[in-house]
């Protein structure tokens, strides 16, 4: 839509034509140092003037041509916001449900417009309009080109649970454009008629002035402006090499935390990186060779950025000098879990600073298990690491790696593959996860294309399939099948498959399976061909089982998983 296209644009805008008229009257004022009433026009004051007049017409102009935007309406449910009430400049998500809001209607697919809304204290809307739940139906007027909310109008959901009054309007005092009209007409004025005057001034030493005349540009502008460009240099080096330092720092943690070996690696390995990092160590109350975890923390403006901002007027201008020079935030935490004087696990994970200054979030984490969830079996995937990604992350890009304490080392070294060059080693900030885990982003790229292929697992799984559903299941069982049956399927037209069983020993329990048990379609066994007895995993939230048969070897593979999953590490899915 052409309107949304120009809104952004303009919005977008805003903020550079107001720097640049700032930048424009920064640089004017110190040519109008050491003026006199002998000379109100020379070179130095008539470029003054021009700065100022530009600064002036940029200002005005702009804010008087977005004022003078045509207007559109949009009526709905605010049901997300950034901001709030708290803040002078707000972000809001406005879906149009109906009125009343229809049964079962669902944001997803509703027409909604992201628009914003500024306002002073003195002009502030009702609480009842930062209420998510649906409680009040709000027509906005806004204008197009920068979708500023110029007035509103609320009235309350029938039989909802009202907070507010129980109907309001609110219209803003920020929309008069005369102001600024005569602000962008003086300065075009000032700055033609400066522009006039420089084209008239004559060569210097054509005449004999009666007075001392000024250097262009005068002594105390070069040393002001010699200065501020020497400061905002300095400033720009500070920065940079703050991050690159900070980048070094991580990376040296990084690489004392992949030369820990799992199950090799000793209490004395996880004490001298303990000692190295006794500044911003953490760790247990009790904390022993029998049982202690390690956690390292680096943080670089993260904690700053996060407790201090909307608070104070300070923290907008040092973080905005710090961002303006390049400046990014990050933070590091690695840990090392140690038992019984071994090390079983260790963790990594980085937050780093996006373009648009939401956090790239990574992170690699040692499992016991995969929260028994049946569907790693895939073709694609590996029975002790795992690739993914989280759902819902709105503000956000994360990707992680999970895998158990008998990943190879081959698999631990995928995992701890990060690259940290986007804190401060790359001259723009980084936008896309695969530059922080590129060999975690390709991996996972590869175990969703072995998803969509739609193959079927193979009849016959390999040992270390059959010891990771021993571990990773929540409980398993010896069964006697007793009768293998097709029903009609409850939610479909088609028929499921079902087991009559019976247990004879229980491996990992205790087993919660109704009996009968729906069969998966992915089962290691085709319903035909079900032995006598076999060995029976049980899975949380609903899953149907899975069968292999019984044999010595998959008894013992079994038995080899469950007591892996013994193992004392935190279960992280």
């Amino acid at each position: 839509m052409t309107w949304g296209y120009n809104s952004v644009v303009l919005a977008g805008v805003s903020v550079y034509v107001n720097v640049i008229a700032i930048l424009c009257a920064l640089i004017a004022l110190p040519l109008f140092i050491g003026a006199s009433r002998y000379r109100l026009v020379d070179k130095n004051n008539l470029l003054g003037l021009c700065l100022l007049g530009v600064a002036a017409f940029l200002h005005g102009g702009f804010q008087t041509v977005i004022r003078s935007s045509p207007h559109a309406v949009f009526s709905g449910y605010v049901l997300g916001y950034s901001g709030g009430s708290e803040d002078k400049e707000s972000s809001l998500s406005i879906y149009d449900l109906g009125f009343p809001p229809a049964d079962g209607a669902s944001f997803e697919t509703a027409p909604y417009r992201e628009l914003f809304l500024t306002r002073s204290r003195s002009d502030n809307v009702p609480s009842s309009f930062w209420d998510s739940d649906i409680n009040e139906y709000v027509k906005c007027d806004y204008r197009l080109w920068d979708q500023q909310i110029t007035g509103i109008d609320a009235v309350p959901v029938p039989n909802a649970k009202q907070k507010g009054p129980a109907a309001w309007q609110w219209k803003s005092h920020s929309q008069g454009r005369v102001w600024l009209f005569l602000e962008g007409l003086l300065g075009l004025f000032a700055a033609c008629w400066a522009i006039l005057g420089l084209s008239r001034k004559q060569p210097a030493g054509e005449q004999s002035p009666p007075h001392p005349v000024r250097r262009f540009p005068n002594k105390w502008a070069v040393r002001i402006y010699t200065t501020a460009a020497a400061m905002m240099l300095a400033w720009v080096a500070f920065v940079r090499v703050s991050d690159r330092f900070f980048q070094f720092r991580a990376e040296a943690l990084l690489q004392d935390i992949q030369r820990l070996e799992l199950r090799k690696s000793s209490w004395r390995d996880a004490e001298r990186m303990r000692a190295r990092y006794e500044k911003h160590l953490s760790t247990d109350a009790a904390c022993s060779q029998t049982r202690c975890d390690i956690t390292v923390t680096l943080d670089h403006w993260y904690k700053f950025r996060s407790s201090s901002q909307g608070n104070t007027r300070l923290w907008h201008v040092v973080w905005t000098a710090w961002w303006l020079a390049g400046g990014r935030w990050a933070y590091i935490e690695a840990t090392v879990r140690v038992r019984e004087g071994v090390v079983w696990g260790k963790d990594f994970a980085a937050g780093i600073s996006h373009r648009e200054d939401y956090p790239l979030i990574a992170t690699a984490e040692t499992t016991r298990d995969f929260s028994k969830q049946p569907w790693y079996l895939n073709p694609g995937a590996h029975p002790n690491i795992r690739f993914g990604r989280p759902g819902g992350c709105e503000i956000c890009q994360a990707l992680w790696v999970k895998f158990t304490p008998y990943a190879s080392a081959g698999e631990v070294r995928d995992a701890f593959a990060f690259d940290l060059s986007c804190i401060g080693g790359t001259l723009r900030r980084c936008a896309q996860m695969s530059q922080v885990m590129p060999v975690a982003a390709r991996r996972l790229e590869q175990d969703l294309g072995s998803d969509a292929s739609g193959n079927l697992l193979p009849v016959t799984w390999p040992a270390s399939t059959i010891r990771a559903m021993g571990r990773d299941a929540g409980s398993a069982a010896v069964v006697e099948v007793l009768r293998a049956h097709p029903e009609k399927s409850t939610d479909s037209e088609g028929e499921e498959e079902y087991v009559d069983y019976r247990i004879v020993e229980t491996l990992k329990g205790p087993l919660e399976v109704p009996e009968p048990a729906s069969l998966s379609r992915r089962s290691a066994i085709d319903l035909p061909h079900l032995p006598q007895r076999a060995i029976m995993f049980g899975f949380e939230r609903g899953y149907p089982p899975e069968f292999v048969p019984l044999t010595d070897d998959n008894l013992r593979e079994v038995k080899a998983g469950v007591a892996e999953d013994a193992v004392d590490i935190p279960q992280k899915w």
